[in-house]
Parts: structure tokens; C-alpha cells; sequence
């Protein structure tokens, strides 16, 4: 049995397949696994997250590793800032009591774009109101909201409730800690890793499937041959056109997945975090606020370079993360980590009121990654285009011939793509296709 790629899904596959007694080999094009998972290995006083870093809700798909294993994690509590007029505010967040979201529910016509849907049934709404939930759901979708499907946004919304989406925590030693876990679980005696190998070409028919591989350098190595394959190659990946660099081959090519993935759409997000020597924030006169941004958690804006920020409470109190996504984050793509740092500090300074001199005299440290640039994800996470939520992230799961079998965020129709535990659950969902044809 073959698994291209050691993120979650591929992770969570090997270990229910192992379990079953199964012998797996997993591919993975990078020297490390845990996909679009990767803690920073310089974590010292605290984990720095190049990609994901909230657990949304208590999904059992992670909480059930947590409580196995005694994980500690860390409930976010702490406040909402935001800027109005180029004043820092802290009242009620003017998304949570937007009517957009209200009018979303009651909704029950053909399914459109979240900005058609503005454009059409939000019309007599303040401007700043239909503004404030674009840029939410462009930030937390990081979609395009002339793309994104409306009845998914909805969908996505119900489906946060049913695992108390209102919570978020973190884990303290990182989203390491998890790959770590999930890595121990599967049993070293059924499962072969190749690091390092970068697949090209997918050969396949019923009951066979051989992968051509090469080193990231571009020397061939040895060819992969099994009965069946789970394919968790990100869906930026499966929408690279044939002769594009880094795209993946198959032979015959998978023309059942092609309306779908014409469906779904790949994110851009990027996101920065910056480490201070002193956390400046806090200081009240500094700020112009009554008690500092001691307690800020999430503070949102409508800065073009980087509107939405959050600190590391209750640990990391010396670090603030930049965060830009949808349309405007592709300013970033493949620009040098230097471009990305000035222009965080100077959005930071422009929403604090506070000189660019003391940011930047402040500044230790900063970590980033070009997600989009990756030539093994080409972009953030999925979203799903408006008409495609009926069926697109269900067609690109669905098995071929049980023989290729998909897993990945992107193929999760429950609600939870663009989440870790969504991608874990499709790796369950894909090895028990697995074990059912077997």
C-alpha cells in the first residue's frame, strides 16, 4: 500500500491501516513530515507555528489524541481589539453582530457567491457593515469572496457548532507534539518512510499503481509499486496543469476528478510572527488605550498590508502573528522574508499609532513561510467555489477503481475542510475505503 504524503491525512491513514495489519510506504517530498503541520524547530520559549496553529472547537479527530495521550493544550481566552476610524477599540467585535450572518441562514435560494449574496441581500446594510464581513470570511476562508460558495460558508459555520467551534485552544509544546503522537502511532514494523521523494508521475489501473519518483535535487529514484495508493497530495498540487514545475502526472489522468477540482478553489494565507525583546503593546501610554494590549488575543483592522494580528497568550507574551488572506495575501507570494517583516512592522506600528523606529529596534526575530510559493502545497487551504458545494470536495474523494483512493482537506464534504482535524478524518475515511476493498 501506497500513501503519497506524511501531512495528517497520510499520517492518520498509516496508522489505521497499520492497525489493520497492513503494510504501508509512505512518499513525502519534503526531509520532515507533518505537511502544512510545521512548528519551527528554533521553538524555544514558546512554539512558533508556520502553519497551522488553532484547534477550532474540541474535534474529537484531535481530542482524542489529547486525552490518549495527555497533550497539554491551552484555551485561548483573552480580548478582541479592533480599529474603527483609526481608534483602537475593544467593545463588541462588529462581525459578531453583523446582520449578514443572520440574513446567510435564513437564506434558502440556489447557492451563490458570498459576494453576489452581499451585493443582492445585503444591499440596504451600512457599507461597513458588509465590509466587515467580507473581510471576515476573505480572513478566515482566506477565499476570494466573488468565488467562494455561500451555502459552504453556512455549512461550515453549522458544522463549528456541533464541536463547539466558539472555543479555541492550542497545543503548549506546539502542533508538533501532535505529529509526534500521530508518527509513534504507527507501527514501525508495517511502515516504510521515504523521505525526500518528490513524486512526478502517477501510473495506474485496476488493482495496480506505480509512482515515479526523484530527490529534491532531480535524481531519479527507485520506482514504487503496490496494489492501491492513497493520493493526500494538497489540492494546489492536483490543479497544477500537466508540464507545470512540481506537478504530479497520472497516467491515465483522472478526468472523474476534473469537475471537481474546476470546483474548488486553493486560499492564498500568509502569516508572520514576529519576536520582540519587550512586548511594547502593553504598555497603556504607548497605545493610547486604558490598559494596554495586555489581554489582546486578536486584534483586526482594515490594514491593507496586514489587517488581522494575534499574540500568544498565555505564553509567548513577547511575540505578535501578522495574518493576510484571500486576494490581497497574494501581494506576498514569493517575495523574501525581509519585504514580508517591514511591512508587518509598519502595519503593526500604523494600527498602534506607534513609531516604525521603536518597532523595529524592538524586533528579534522573524519567522515566515511562502505557503504559496511551496512547490509542495501552492497555497493556504481549500475553499469551495459557489455552484460546487453539492458534490465537488465528494467527487474528488471518491475512490477510482479501488485502486487510487483520496484524502486531504480538500476532500472533506462535512463541513470541516481547511482544518487539521478535517484532514485527519479524511485519512481515516480513506483507509477504511481501503480496508472495505480489500
Amino acid at each position: 500500500m501506497l500513501i503519497a504524503g506524511a501531512g495528517v491525512a497520510g499520517l492518520a491513514a498509516a496508522q489505521k491501516l497499520t492497525a489493520a495489519g497492513q503494510r504501508v510506504t509512505i512518499l513525502e517530498a519534503r526531509d520532515r513530515i507533518g505537511g502544512r503541520v510545521f512548528t519551527h524547530p528554533a521553538s524555544r520559549e514558546f512554539p512558533i507555528e508556520m502553519g497551522a496553529e488553532f484547534i477550532h472547537g474540541k474535534p474529537p479527530e484531535i481530542f482524542d489524541w489529547i486525552e490518549q495521550k495527555h497533550l497539554p493544550v491551552n484555551e485561548l481566552d483573552g480580548e478582541f481589539w479592533y480599529t474603527e476610524n483609526g481608534k483602537l477599540c475593544t467593545d463588541e467585535f462588529p462581525a459578531e453582530r453583523s446582520r449578514v450572518f443572520e440574513r446567510m441562514e435564513k437564506y434558502r435560494g440556489p447557492d451563490i457567491s458570498f459576494r453576489r449574496f452581499l451585493d443582492e441581500f445585503c444591499n440596504d446594510l451600512p457599507s461597513e457593515e458588509k465590509q466587515w464581513a467580507a473581510s471576515y470570511v476573505a480572513g478566515f476562508h482566506a477565499a476570494n469572496t466573488e468565488l467562494i460558495s455561500l451555502r459552504s460558508i453556512v455549512e461550515g459555520e453549522k458544522a463549528e457548532e456541533e464541536i463547539e467551534g466558539e472555543r479555541q485552544f492550542r497545543f503548549s509544546q506546539g502542533y508538533g507534539s501532535l505529529i509526534d503522537i500521530m508518527r509513534q502511532a504507527i507501527d514501525p514494523g508495517l511502515c516504510q518512510w521515504r523521505l525526500n521523494h518528490v513524486a512526478s508521475e502517477v501510473r495506474w489501473r485496476g488493482g495496480e499503481v506505480e509512482i515515479e519518483g526523484h530527490s529534491p535535487a532531480g535524481e531519479p529514484l527507485p520506482r514504487q509499486r503496490a496494489q492501491k495508493a492513497i493520493i493526500t497530495l494538497p489540492l494546489g498540487v492536483l490543479q497544477l496543469p500537466a508540464g507545470t514545475q512540481g506537478a504530479v502526472l497520472f497516467s491515465p489522468p483522472l478526468e472523474k476528478k476534473r469537475e471537481a477540482l474546476s470546483q474548488l478553489a486553493m486560499g492564498t494565507a500568509v502569516h508572520v510572527t514576529l519576536v520582540f525583546r519587550e512586548a511594547f503593546w502593553h504598555d497603556a501610554a504607548l497605545t493610547r488605550t486604558p490598559r494596554g494590549l495586555r489581554r489582546m488575543l486578536f486584534l483586526f483592522s482594515d490594514n491593507p498590508w496586514f489587517p488581522t494580528w494575534w499574540s500568544k497568550l498565555p505564553a509567548g507574551t513577547r511575540a505578535l502573528t501578522a495574518w493576510c488572506a484571500g486576494p490581497r495575501a497574494q501581494q506576498y507570494c514569493g517575495q523574501p522574508t525581509t519585504f514580508v517583516e517591514q511591512n508587518a512592522a509598519e502595519a503593526l506600528g500604523q494600527m498602534l499609532g506607534v513609531d516604525s523606529k521603536r518597532i523595529a529596534s524592538s524586533l528579534e526575530a522573524a519567522y515566515f513561510h511562502d505557503w504559496q510559493a511551496d512547490p509542495f502545497c501552492r497555497g493556504g487551504y481549500s475553499y469551495v467555489m459557489a455552484g460546487g458545494n453539492e458534490k465537488a470536495q465528494r467527487e474528488l474523494a471518491a475512490p477510482m477503481e479501488n485502486t487510487l483512493f483520496f484524502a486531504g482537506e480538500a476532500t472533506n464534504s462535512r463541513g470541516h475542510h481547511a482544518t487539521v482535524h478535517g484532514a485527519i478524518a479524511s485519512g481515516y475515511r480513506a483507509a477504511a475505503e481501503v480496508l472495505a476493498a480489500n
